[in-house]
């Protein structure tokens, strides 16, 4: 009981930092996908320089992952599931075991054919195929086989014995050639804390993360092992009909909408209000800038036409950004707000909310649904 509490702590402090971290970087993801996209809109850049901020982008878009995945240890932000092709995320995962399984170890990967769309958050794919790619490692130290393989099924209720609803599923089967597990060990495999590392080795969450992980999209997880003849996770994921798109799709399918409305962007880092400024700029919007309460005053006082929208971030140092809308509501009883964040740290979040780092698209959609809200009386707001 001691050393899980000792490790809860642990968590709970690295929780903290990471949500920190994530914080800052989300603000960073702002800048560099923001220009990235800019740059990818000009008609006369060479195919070279194209392909190279393809390339940014992509990793903006792993990023932002990565950040999404440290807010949700802090529990600072909730993961927010989606339909995506699992294929494409096992693919993606991949390249990335290359490099870290090492060269004794054999990647072996046999995938049905076609994409398979499920819902699950695109993050969490990989990370259920990193945590078990680290234990199968580690049951290998001479080296080995790690295999990745899926399949088409049809689950029937009564075939299962889960909570697993019966239908059309994807079957994603890990295996390796390691050491395998005794039965007291395989019944304590996805207990949180429990590991057979040494303290050093490992904090005992992966495969309780990829339990939690594949139960919270709706599917089930079976393990089979035994010592000296490997190990092999099977899981069971439902299939989903709805097709998804990524963003840069997206881009180059639908023109954004724009307007002719007056925006105030009001956010504390002058890069990330800036590159926002100029998405806004971009779409046909006249916009100002303020970097706090203080800022924003002078500039709804100013008398400078009015202001149709705020756009503001969360968090800012002298009021949030909540206590600010209600400031400038003030002076301008019907402004309409959008607030932005990449760290809602367990707060609710107000009816119109954009999550950095976010697209032009995205903010082009979300600027635009909210400008075409019906503006709601003072008295019915309260």
């Amino acid at each position: 009981m001691e050393s899980r509490l000792h490790a809860a702590q642990k968590m709970e402090a690295v929780g903290l930092l990471a949500g920190g971290i994530a914080h800052d970087f989300n603000n960073l993801l702002v800048i560099v996908a923001g220009y990235c996209e800019s740059l990818r809109r000009s008609p006369n850049l060479p195919d070279a320089q194209r392909a190279g901020l393809e390339q940014i982008a992509v990793a903006a878009e792993q990023a932002t992952s990565l950040t999404t995945q440290l807010l949700a240890l802090s529990r600072r932000a909730e993961v927010e599931p989606a339909v995506i092709d699992l294929h494409a995320a096992l693919e993606q995962t991949r390249k990335l075991l290359d490099r870290t399984m090492g060269e004794d170890i054999v990647i072996a990967m046999g995938l049905a054919p076609g994409p398979v769309h499920v819902r699950l958050n695109r993050s969490d794919a990989g990370q259920i195929l990193i945590n078990l790619a680290i234990n199968a490692r580690d049951a290998m130290p001479a080296g080995g086989t790690f295999a990745i393989r899926t399949r088409l099924v049809s689950v029937a209720r009564e075939s299962t014995g889960s909570a697993l609803a019966p239908g059309a599923c994807v079957e994603l089967t890990v295996t390796d050639t390691g050491s395998g597990m005794t039965p007291e060990t395989r019944a304590r495999a996805f207990e949180p804390f429990f590991t057979t590392k040494s303290a050093d080795g490992g904090t005992g969450l992966g495969l309780a993360s990829v339990a939690r992980i594949v139960k919270a999209a709706g599917g089930e997880i079976r393990l089979e092992t035994s010592p000296g003849a490997g190990t092999s996770f099977v899981i069971l994921l439902p299939l989903e009909n709805a097709v998804p798109a990524t963003a840069h799709e997206a881009d180059r399918q639908e023109p954004p909408p724009g307007g002719s409305e007056t925006a105030l962007v009001v956010e504390d880092d002058p890069a990330v209000r800036e590159i926002v400024a100029t998405m806004l700029r971009d779409l046909g919007y006249r916009t100002l800038e303020a970097s706090g309460l203080s800022d924003a005053i002078a500039v709804t006082t100013a008398g400078d036409g009015p202001i149709h929208i705020l756009v503001s971030d969360m968090v800012l140092p002298e009021v949030g950004g909540t206590a600010l809308a209600g400031r400038l509501r003030e002076h301008l009883p019907a402004l309409k707000v959008l607030f932005m964040s990449g760290d809602t740290d367990g707060e609710s979040l107000p009816d119109h909310f954009i999550r950095k780092p976010f697209t032009r698209l995205a903010l082009a959609r979300k600027v635009r649904e909210v400008l075409d809200t019906p503006s709601m009386s003072p008295s019915s707001r309260s």
